[in-house]
């Protein structure tokens, strides 16, 4: 195995040939790239472990073997029986790679399907944020069986796409206010029970030049203070309207009529529902709300605030109740929840008019 996560000798070329390499990530401080590489042939210690498994299965043979070799005397062997499950995965633990500007995994897979005819197996990485925790992993499987066959994956495509999932999972953040990092490449192996399959893995490489590991840090630390500020401005104003509608709901008169008193119970359980399964206090914490999160949190107490309204609207005689109590939306939030035809209010701020 060789492991170079900052070459010297390849640094010191790099810098007489091409000064120092710096880039920007879009509107935020420059990074100091180096070359990287890391390389395991398998002609010395065994870095590969077991990672995850939805399923069980036998072992048939695992570890360095001289069976097959791409190059050198020795490669890496997962036999395995399906018994049960879909996905087996093995891991070798990488020190948290930062995945910008150049950085592609390459090696070279021999598969055998010994029995049935779907398994498949994949080399690839796993990768993650820093500061949400939220990634993904994917692969390059080999085009064909049965011979040595090379495979490669564009890492630094695939940290894109990992931003792109966590954009889409957690409120208002942006691909400038993340960085990702590979903590592992992965051996994934797919299949259905009665499958076996057999495969040697040699030559692998994880090379490219990227972020200097204390650059990155400072650098992406610059950006997720920009979703920070972002975040605490939302949580407060969500917290504020969750506090002002506990006030409206307690401050409202007692002489409520039934019809009110219905109302200001509705009002109440959004308020509650939050109470009983979020805190925010852990997701302050935490430091990045969910989009499920928001939906919730954001809604909730605004529209608790706008049954109050109707409440006195009502109570005034600017709306009465006839077979619902109808809403006319003032606000320009936005909610995904259902209106259904037996809804006795709907959700949006109210007014004396349609």
């Amino acid at each position: 195995m060789i492991f170079f996560p900052i070459n010297q000798r390849l640094r010191a070329q790099l810098l007489v040939f091409c000064s120092i390499i710096i880039f920007s990530h879009t509107g935020f401080a420059n990074i100091v790239l180096e070359p990287y590489l890391y390389q395991e042939g398998f002609e010395g210690t065994n870095p590969v472990q077991f990672w995850t498994t939805n399923g069980t299965y036998t072992v048939n043979q695992i570890g360095i073997t001289t069976d097959k070799a791409f190059s050198g005397t020795h490669s890496y062997v997962i036999d395995i029986t399906i018994n049960s499950g879909s996905y087996f995965y093995w891991k070798i633990p990488m020190q948290n790679v930062p995945c910008e500007n150049i950085l592609n995994l390459s090696g070279r897979i021999w598969a055998e399907r010994i029995a049935g005819t779907a398994s498949s197996v994949k080399l690839g990485i796993n990768m993650f944020s820093s500061h949400c925790g939220i990634g993904g992993c994917d692969g390059s499987s080999p085009l064909i069986y049965n011979q040595w066959c090379p495979v490669s994956l564009d890492a630094v495509s695939q940290a894109e796409k990992s931003t792109f999932s966590q954009i889409q999972a957690i409120w208002g953040l942006t691909g400038n206010n993340l960085g990702n990092k590979i903590n592992m490449i992965g051996i994934f192996i797919n299949g259905s029970a009665g499958d076996r399959i057999r495969v040697y893995l040699d030559d692998i490489k994880l090379e490219g030049t990227i972020p200097t590991v204390a650059s990155f840090g400072t650098e992406i630390s610059s950006r997720w203070a920009l979703y920070t500020a972002k975040f605490n401005a939302k949580m407060n104003e969500i917290t504020s309207t969750h506090t002002n509608a506990q006030n409206n709901i307690n401050n409202l008169p007692g002489n409520l009529s039934a019809f009110e008193l219905t109302l200001k119970t509705e009002a109440q359980a959004r308020l509650d529902y939050i109470n009983a399964n979020y805190s925010y206090t852990t997701i302050t914490n935490r430091g990045w709300l969910t989009l499920s999160e928001y939906n919730i949190l954001n809604y909730n107490p605004d529209q608790a605030c706008g049954i109050v309204d109707g409440i006195y609207m009502h109570r005034a005689g600017t709306i009465t109740r006839k077979n619902h109590l109808l809403y006319n939306v003032l606000s320009t939030k936005k909610t995904t929840q259902a209106i259904l035809p037996d809804a006795s209010n709907i959700p949006a701020c109210i007014k004396n008019n349609i």
